[in-house]
């Protein structure tokens, strides 16, 4: 449906094959005696949708519940179907789940801004394998039955107050937009293989102990701290920064290391820096510095922003397959990699390409400013 349809879908017959219904911004109508098809599998409400479900027959297959920011009814005594298995709920659902029956088959289980509810005596499935929560929720999971199932969590601003003596096996935790808290003295969950910090965050990592079965560590806009005195773990192989980050790299990278992606600040120079495993490097908008000196051998994919504009000329990649430049680069490419086979340019290069592209070459995409002789 559109965002502007609010109509009440009393007596309407839904196509019996229907799989999928996803009303838009504006529907506001309760679904009380509503036929919805035994096959709907996905049930999507728009923002304004804000209508009891007690009465509401859901299909006994509906596998999909999303709800929009204005829904904030009880559902303790609304039946929701046996066979779902994700249920989501918009920015101000901040209604208590206790005595509610969550899906034994129920595996993400998502909520929004505003829900800052208790989940002390709160039946979780067994099978629930996701479980997200907004940037205002401030309880503690200390209480919580969490099933062992449970591989990854957001949590909101408070790390200390949510987390605190929790039982966590998970193996991916997310911090909410807003979180910047001090790690030091954190016990993290030693199963984490994967970290994700919001945009928030920005706090020096020194001292901190990241789990050594870590593998992604994902930076948000704000961080901008030196990495100097932080131990990442040998099992690190993929680093990530946000906008904001413009530190010096002269620090010991984990050999395990295989992607390491810049935001749009980052402009330093990473000669003597340890790469020599790694595999895609990418810079952001700002980067504008030579990488001659820099030793990349096992590098398959290399990016570059709008602003670099260095010659490559005396750079080894051996390995290179994909390349590609932003719209300011404007360098002879007298060599280029023998491995390559995708090969991009910004607006601004208009350098002759001669002959030498390799054999291996099977995209080349060229910018609005390139106008040379092809061969």
């Amino acid at each position: 449906m559109g965002d502007l349809f609010n109509q009440s879908l009393d007596g309407v017959t839904l196509p019996e094959s229907l799989q999928n219904l996803t009303f838009g911004f504006c529907f506001n109508h309760s679904l009380l005696g509503v036929s919805l098809p035994a096959a709907l599998r996905s049930l999507t409400f728009g923002d304004d949708f804000n209508q009891r479900l007690h009465g509401v027959n859901l299909p006994s297959g509906l596998q999909s519940l999303t709800f929009g920011d204005l829904f904030n009814q009880q559902l303790e005594g609304v039946t929701l179907p046996s066979a779902m298995q994700i249920l989501t709920f918009g920015d101000h659902f901040d209604q208590s789940l206790r005595g509610v029956n969550l899906p034994n088959a129920l595996q993400a289980l998502s909520f929004g801004r505003r829900f800052n509810q208790s989940l002390q005596e709160v039946t979780l499935p067994h099978c629930l394998q996701s479980l997200s929560f907004g940037n205002e929720f401030i309880q503690s999971l200390a209480e919580a039955s969490l099933p062992d199932t449970l591989r990854s969590l957001k949590i909101g601003c408070d790390y200390h107050k949510t987390a605190t003596g929790a039982s966590l096996s998970v193996t991916s935790l997310t911090f909410g937009l807003w979180f910047n808290q001090s790690l030091q003295g954190v016990s993290l969950p030693s199963s984490l293989q994967s970290i994700t910090f919001g945009k928030g965050f920005n706090q020096t990592l020194r001292g901190v102990g990241l789990p050594s079965t870590l593998q992604s560590l994902t930076f948000g806009h704000e961080f901008n701290m030196s990495l100097l005195g932080a131990d990442l773990p040998s099992s690190l192989q993929s680093l990530t920064f946000g906008h904001n980050f413009n530190q010096g790299m002269q620090v010991t990278l984990p050999k395990a290391l295989q992607s390491l992606a810049f935001g749009s600040q980052f402009n330093h120079s990473l000669q003597g820096v340890d790469l020599s495993n790694l595999q895609s490097l990418s810079f952001g908008h700002e980067y504008d510095q030579s990488l001659q000196g820099v030793s990349l051998p096992s590098l398959q994919s290399l990016t570059f922003g709008d602003l670099y504009n260095q010659p490559l000329q005396g750079v080894h990649l051996p390995n290179l397959q994909t390349l590609r430049f932003g719209d300011r680069f404007n360098q002879p490419l007298t060599e280029p990699p023998g491995s390559l086979q995708s090969l991009s340019f910004g607006h601004d290069f208009n350098q002759p390409l001669g002959l030498n592209l390799p054999s291996s070459l099977q995209s080349l995409v060229l910018g609005a400013g390139f106008d040379q002789r092809l061969g």
